[in-house]
């Protein structure tokens, strides 16, 4: 199996993306071992799995594009959430309930998925990163272009209220910095 990427679904239960008859499926392995199992199936690619608050979301592609879709993390409840132009999920918060993504059609925009309806809301239409959601799923850090002193554009970081509303902490890293987290 080659990993694509994985995620932890819960305390026991960790999730990957790894091929499966020419296709790439999500799976599930238990944290102490034990055989894989796959979660999804079909003709469609599963990739870019995210789980938190026992949930699991992942991006999807099919002949209509990429679309975000979620499931439980024993793969019950499978269910697409977007239908736009494409749609890539970007991170999860922690309690489940919110995905961050860019829409192809609008790549510089950063929207708010509701995982439990499917509802999007915009965050920032001049983004140019996401660095995830707060350790207590409240607010998005979103990276927003701006000039600098010398008019130079940079990368100015802004926690935008996951309830709307104007960004409530707004700094920049240093120039060398790099792959901020929460």
């Amino acid at each position: 199996d080659s990993n694509v990427g994985f995620a932890v679904a819960g305390p026991e239960t960790v999730v990957y993306a790894a091929a499966r008859d020419q296709r790439l499926q999500v799976w599930a392995i238990g944290a102490g071992g034990g055989e894989p199992r796959p979660l999804t199936s079909g003709t469609m690619h599963s990739f870019n799995p995210r789980a938190s608050g026992g949930v699991v979301v992942f991006d999807r592609e099919d002949a209509t594009g990429v679309h975000i879709w979620r499931m439980a993390p024993d793969g019950s409840g499978l269910r697409q959430l977007t239908s736009g132009a494409g749609e890539q999920v970007a991170d999860v918060s922690r309690n489940g309930r919110f995905a961050a993504f860019a829409p192809y059609d609008s790549p510089r925009t950063v929207s708010l998925l509701s995982v439990e309806d499917g509802t999007v809301s915009r965050i920032t239409e001049e983004a140019s990163g996401v660095l995830g959601f707060s350790p207590d799923s409240s607010r998005l850090m979103a990276g927003v272009l701006e000039a600098d002193a010398q008019g130079l554009s940079r990368t100015v970081w802004k926690a935008f209220p996951v309830a709307g509303g104007s960004a409530t902490a707004t700094f920049r890293l240093p120039g060398p910095a790099l792959d901020p987290t929460w």
